[in-house]
């Protein structure tokens, strides 16, 4: 795919300017670029993410399978939180229909008012644009796998240490661990005390003691995987997706334990019994990403 970017010098031109060697803008036609692109042969998608761009969207159509264009004038805040909900819902894996969708939604959602300005042309039929820009051809399993959400590489700095502490220990990595990281976390740690004063604490006690004094005598060893393995990262990655996040935080991992079930998840709702929809709801409500500190860090208790 290939983003174009116009400034709005003349808005009945609407031609995209480039910078020539005296430092002047220079006007490139709509027919040039339209040749450019069929010269190139193998580009999907192109947009032209600026004002009054349809008529140079129209020339290049022939050439692309899918082009957006501006119809008029779009707000500069507009066009960006248009460019920003469509590249994020090309990234998810999205159609370039759908992406092109919850871009002017997006626009709606921030109250701008220009939802209707992007266009989107294609070059036979409304059925091209729902291409993805991945291969259609692959089965969607690896097309999740290609386009997985990473993990913000603070947490996973985290989870990779507990990840060869376990390999070191030859001991298999569970749920109890992956919750044993999160409750070392500041955020996680306050939406437990948040429901229960003292329950982070508990909680990490007895996961504690699984993982060190119950988990070796299993005879469960330690097998290798990578974290978008876990069903409960995959589970995470589609918190991070309902976010609109690009990322997979400490809260969409909370909330992808959560949401996996299990024997440690049965355990906790008898604990908590009513608390446990609080619990989950306070997560819900925590912004996507962190802005304080990521590591929970205790006082020292004197007596």
């Amino acid at each position: 795919m290939l983003p174009a970017h116009e400034q709005d010098e003349d808005p009945t031109a609407g031609e995209i300017l480039v910078e020539n060697d005296a430092g002047r803008a220079e006007p490139i036609p709509a027919a040039a670029l339209a040749n450019l692109f069929g010269i190139l042969g193998d580009v999907r998608c192109v947009v032209l993410n600026a004002c009054h761009s349809a008529a140079q969207a129209e020339a290049i159509r022939p050439h692309v399978d899918a082009v957006i264009g501006m119809s008029q004038s779009i707000q500069d805040a507009a066009a960006i939180n248009f460019a920003w909900a469509f590249y994020q819902g090309l990234a998810f894996g999205e159609s370039v229909h759908k992406a092109f969708d919850l871009g002017r939604n997006q626009i709606d959602l921030a109250g701008l008012g220009d939802g209707k300005v992007p266009k989107l042309l294609t070059r036979q039929s409304a059925m091209d644009a729902r291409v993805f820009l991945a291969d259609s051809t692959v089965p969607a399993s690896t097309r999740d796998t290609a386009l997985r959400v990473p993990i913000d590489e603070r947490v996973l700095a985290i989870l990779d240490l507990a990840k060869r502490d376990m390999e070191r220990q030859n001991l298999r990595f569970l749920t109890p661990s992956l919750l044993l990281v999160l409750l070392g976390l500041h955020r996680p740690v306050s939406c437990f005390e948040r429901v229960r004063p003292g329950l982070s604490t508990l909680l990490r006690n007895r996961l504690i003691h699984y993982v060190t004094q119950k988990l070796p005598g299993e005879g469960m060893s330690f097998v290798p995987f990578a974290w978008g393995d876990l069903d409960q990262v995959k589970k995470a990655q589609e918190a991070a997706r309902l976010d609109r996040c690009p990322m997979i935080t400490d809260k969409h991992l909370l909330l992808g334990v959560i949401e996996s079930g299990g024997s440690t998840m049965r355990s906790l709702q008898s604990i908590l019994g009513e608390d446990f929809s609080q619990l989950v709801q306070v997560i819900r409500h925590l912004p996507a990403v962190a802005d304080g500190p990521l590591l929970h860090t205790p006082g020292i208790e004197l007596e």
